[in-house]
């Protein structure tokens, strides 16, 4: 059996032995909450995002929500202005959209840039510009008849936690109209009928499904079609104007998405007047579909007179060939009436004005976050967070001097990373240790940090030439593996023996963008290179430094890698789309590792510089501190758990804040809690009630690492406090929330796991605890984001030696205050996760910090999950 208990903050008075204080809504919830919302208002006014840059009716989508969403950057013949559209990658190189987005009658595109793994339409992502687009044979463009096309990509997409794609109905999906489900929408539409441009990002909205003859009602039949697919508009939601070409996805039973609507139309200059949404059905264009998926496999397709293709499809109760369809969801505005009436000039009308919203709100976004053009490897783009979980940045500490270098590393397992072994020795500076940063796109702040002396070098290194330049590096624990934390692969089978000419890899690190740069950028970039031949390259640096063992991308177009690049990943694609180490080191047994990178100064034959540390490291960490503490400072860098970091997006999938109303006052309280299942979340009991004020709602937010915008925010008045829990002395304090629908599960939401060993009691163990908890006892207020902290565990009886045996229980779990780390006022109902062979795992809710003060070494203490698992259960 498994059990969960999780650590709730509640603050605690001094004394001999430190007494609870139990009005925890008006001492820390409600001013907080607060403050939240203050800062939050503040940081999304500064950002240019406003409140309406919404799908009708939707909200904000979290970074990484939908990896298979692509927006569309258009360009027409004879004009200079783009348009916008949206579109679904359906494989590595094949994605699908509207036909309107193409031609919508009027105006005649003839380039899309397919901009992949970014909410942002005219920066970051990946951007494939493509003039390979397929409409549907009998597309009409008046009635929007068959309103689908296929994209082809001259080159494969990157698949990474960002971009992914997603998978068509299949098996007795095939069949069902879905009348009556629930879908999500997305996309850059507007977000009321007064809004003139489209969103600045994307958006997202849950639909419900009609019948065909619902949406007749309002549009007619020359419009809906049995190849419509229609939602419900009551609540004033929907799509609009920009949404054109953009995925309407239902969820399996296991919670992955499948695509059964491209957005298509709606009532024009009506989007808020609660009408449908048309979408493209796709369960009635597979053969159109699969078509343009090259090559298909004899044995599921068969040619059909009409040169499409038929799929062998087989049923519980027979084997016969049957046709499957396949229709997505693409927007267009439709002109309204008795029966609403189609405008196909969508380009002029919609897409053209929304572009040139979304680059003007972008362009002052991005000033505003003093992201400067600069922070790029030579040629590349800001990485996403997230888009490279394989990746871990080095702050590398040397012999005799205070100063700090730093590189870029690979990680292999959840406790070994590669990385060049001139980062640990250069020839000339030798170091003493490397912090190794996981899941943080910054160096100095954020992720999981873990200090390591054990790195093993190849022991045929020539520091001189570089020679066997490759080192292995030991953690002294697993690193938490989560949705910005995961290792990427080696080569394996018959790519052992590929010398990968002309393949494209990318590359990651915190290098210069150019010659000019003194130092290194100060955020994680990317890029992708072609790999050139071996003789090539070494006909271009000095005799010794390019062998068998090295592998060049080429440079032409002014792109590479540059200093502070050094140890980075160089990472290639295999079929499916996951990625692999790709630069190989030969051993006898021909053990392949990873694209290394050094600065190279120029002469007829390029020289190589080998004093790393002094020349790039060094000045490169001291640039990048510097440059995030600038912008640390514009972004209220004080919001973070006592001695903790900002959490990443989507660090803690299962976090989910709380914010609370409670009888009597119109103030609200803010809490932390843990998702478990689709519908069931754990927290305090003391969040529901501290023996001073009775909350009478919880709104739970889920997928945002902002408590007051975003995420799916789903309210519950449904919550069981444990039958013993005792306010006064917080003992049995944890409580089981239940909702009232279930939650759609995505890189930003997950349920986290429960132990597995009722008996183990985590004594030394580390685990990270996550809230919005104050950062310091000088902060008024909870903070404005979620926070992360890394903690260990010590025993009960060390835990009673402070708060004493009237608090302090076998059924709690505390963690080591030392150096001022822990939970703070905010905390409470959030959870303490400790990394279970690779896999996260609640072992404690929030509960109680002392009251004098947060940062003065005291423990924290959670309620031990392993203690509630009977009760836990019994609600789950």
């Amino acid at each position: 059996m498994k059990s969960l208990v999780f650590g709730l903050s509640l603050i605690v008075c001094a004394s001999a032995l430190l007494e609870v204080q139990t009005n925890y809504h008006d001492a820390i919830g409600i001013p907080a909450a607060e403050r939240i919302r203050a800062l939050e208002e503040a940081s999304l006014a500064n950002e240019a995002v406003t409140k309406g840059n919404r799908i009708v009716g939707g909200a904000l989508a979290p970074v990484g929500a939908y990896p298979y969403f692509a927006g569309l950057l258009i360009d027409f013949i004879g004009t200079p202005t783009r348009s916008v559209c949206g579109s679904s990658l359906l494989s590595t190189n094949r994605l699908v959209t509207a036909a309107h987005c193409w031609f919508d009658g009027n105006r005649q595109a003839w380039q899309f840039t397919v901009i992949l793994g970014s909410n942002w339409l005219f920066t970051g992502g990946e951007r494939i510009t493509t003039q390979q687009v397929i409409m549907h044979p009998q597309y009409v463009p008046q009635f929007l008849t068959n309103d689908v096309a296929m994209i082809y990509l001259p080159r494969n997409a990157m698949i990474t936690n960002l971009v992914r794609p997603i998978r068509l109905p299949n098996n007795s999906e095939v069949w069902n109209q879905f009348v009556g489900h629930w879908a999500v929408a997305a996309g850059f539409g507007s977000t009321n009928d007064e809004q003139t441009a489209a969103s600045t990002v994307v958006s997202h909205i849950t639909l419900q499904v009609i019948s065909n003859i619902q949406c007749q009602a309002s549009f007619g039949s020359n419009i809906v079609k049995p190849s419509t697919l229609c939602t419900s508009g009551f609540g004033i939601v929907g799509i609009c104007g920009g949404d054109s070409g953009g995925p309407f996805a239902a969820f399996d039973n296991t919670g992955n998405p499948f695509l059964i609507g491209i957005s298509s139309f709606t009532a024009y200059k009506n989007c808020t007047g609660g009408h449908p949404s048309g979408f493209a059905r796709v369960t009635s264009f597979i053969n159109f579909i699969t078509q343009h998926f090259a090559p298909a496999p004899p044995h599921l397709y068969l040619y059909q007179s009409d040169g499409f293709l038929k799929s062998k499809v087989s049923t519980p109760k027979r084997n016969d060939l049957i046709e499957q369809s396949l229709v997505f969801g693409l927007s267009l505005i439709v002109c309204a009436s008795a029966l609403l009436e189609v405008q196909t000039n969508y380009h002029d009308a919609i897409g053209i004005p929304a572009a040139e919203k979304i680059r003007a709100l972008e362009e002052a976004s991005l000033a505003n976050e003093a992201v400067t053009n600069d922070n790029r490897i030579v040629g590349g783009a800001l990485a996403p967070v997230g888009a490279h979980p394989y990746f871990g940045g080095l702050l590398i500490n040397l012999v005799g001097t205070t100063s700090r270098s730093v590189c870029g590393s690979s990680l292999l397992s959840a406790n070994r990373l590669v990385t060049a072994a001139h980062c640990w020795f250069d020839g000339f500076r030798q170091a003493t240790e490397f912090t190794v940063i996981l899941g943080s796109n910054w160096l100095h702040s954020g992720g999981e940090r873990i200090s390591t002396r054990q790195v093993i070098m190849h022991p045929q290194y020539v520091p001189q030439f570089l020679t066997n330049d490759v080192a292995m590096i030991y953690l002294p624990w697993n690193a938490m593996m989560t949705a910005n934390v995961r290792p990427i692969r080696l080569p394996r089978n018959m790519e052992l023996w590929n010398q990968f000419e002309n393949h494209w890899a990318m590359a990651a690190g915190f290098g210069k963008t150019s010659d000019a740069q003194q130092t290194s950028a100060s955020v994680v970039s990317h890029v992708s290179l072609q790999v050139i031949n071996t003789n090539t390259c070494a006909q271009r640096f000095v005799a010794g430094f390019v062998t068998h063992s090295t592998i060049c991308t080429s440079g032409v177009g002014s792109v590479g890698i540059c200093g502070g690049d050094s140890g980075g990943p160089l990472a290639a694609h295999d079929n499916f789309g996951e990625p692999f180490l790709l630069q190989y080191f030969y051993t006898m047994r021909a053990v392949v590792l990873l694209g290394l990178a050094l600065v190279a100064s120029t002469s007829a034959l390029v020289e190589v510089g080998t004093g790393y540390h002094q020349a790039v490291g060094i000045p490169t960490a001291e640039k990048i501190k510097a440059e995030e503490q600038k912008l640390l400072a514009v972004q209220a860098s004080d919001n973070r758990i006592v001695g903790g970091a900002i959490a990443p997006a989507n660090a803690h999938p299962y976090f989910a804040g709380l914010l609370i109303s409670l009888v009597g006052t119109s103030g609200q309280s803010v809490c932390g809690s843990s998702l478990l299942s689709a519908n069931r979340a754990v927290t305090a009991a003391h969040c529901w009630n501290d023996g001073w004020n009775q909350a009478w709602q919880f709104l739970v937010i889920l997928g945002s690492n902002l408590l007051f915008s975003g995420g799916t925010r789903i309210a519950t008045t449904d919550v069981i406090m444990h039958p013993q829990y005792s306010a006064s002395n917080l003992n049995n304090d944890i409580a089981m929330i239940r909702l009232p629908t279930s939650v759609l599960f995505s890189n930003s939401i997950q349920p986290i796991a429960l132990p597995n060993n009722l008996s183990q009691n985590f004594a030394g163990f580390w685990a990270v605890a996550a809230g919005f908890g104050r950062t310091s006892d000088q902060q008024a207020g909870a903070s404005t984001i979620v926070s992360h902290v890394n903690l260990q565990v010590i025993s009960v009886a060390a835990c009673q030696s402070v708060f004493g045996s009237v608090f302090v229980v076998p059924s709690t779990i505390c963690t080591n205050g030392a150096g001022g780390v822990g939970i703070c006022g905010g905390d409470s109902g959030g959870p303490l996760v400790f990394n279970q062979n690779g896999i996260p795992t609640l072992i404690g809710v929030s509960s109680f910090v002392a009251a004098n003060g947060c940062q003065l070494g005291f423990p924290s203490a959670f309620a031990r999950v392993t203690s509630f698992d009977s009760f836990i259960r019994q609600y789950l």
